[in-house]
């Protein structure tokens, strides 16, 4: 840097010229803190923006999750263990039996629980009407045996 009114070299740290004592003009520095503001306002801002993003996305994926599994996830209706306590069949029946105790229905997505259920006992009341004697009394069985409030194995193939 150099002395705008004599121009004898002057060191950075400097704050007069030191051959004719003129104030040295502190542009430098100011525009220098300047930068470093201005550098610092755009860091503010992309962390900013950053965070946006993310909040963003994680509510997407959040309610993407919900929305589609909660009346219909075939990964927990086939691969869930604990939803089921058995697969039997008595006295060589042809029916077999399996104890489901998620609230899973296959191929059903509903927004809200009570279409839903509306819907489930619909299909069960109109499987009730055809179905064998046996099976009902299988049912009628598994209800008073673990104290459940309704059981549909109407639906179930034969082997």
């Amino acid at each position: 840097m150099f002395c705008s009114k004599c121009g004898t070299k002057i060191e950075s740290n400097e704050q007069y010229c030191p051959k004719c004592g003129f104030l040295v003009n502190n542009q430098n520095n100011i525009q220098s803190n300047n930068q470093s503001i201005n550098n610092n306002k755009k860091q503010h801002l992309l962390i900013g923006i950053i965070c946006v993003v993310i909040v963003v996305l994680l509510s997407s994926i959040i309610i993407l999750m919900f929305k589609d599994n909660i009346y219909f996830n075939l990964n927990s209706y086939f691969n869930n263990d604990q939803d089921y306590i058995s697969d039997s069949s008595e006295n060589n029946n042809p029916y077999h039996t399996a104890i489901v105790y998620d609230r899973v229905y296959r191929g059903l997505d509903y927004s809200n629980i009570e279409k839903a259920n509306k819907i489930i006992i619909d299909d069960s009341v109109t499987q009730k009407k055809s179905c064998p004697k046996e099976i009902i009394e299988i049912e009628k069985r598994i209800i008073s045996k673990y104290g459940i409030t309704a059981a549909n194995l109407c639906e179930l193939d034969k082997d």
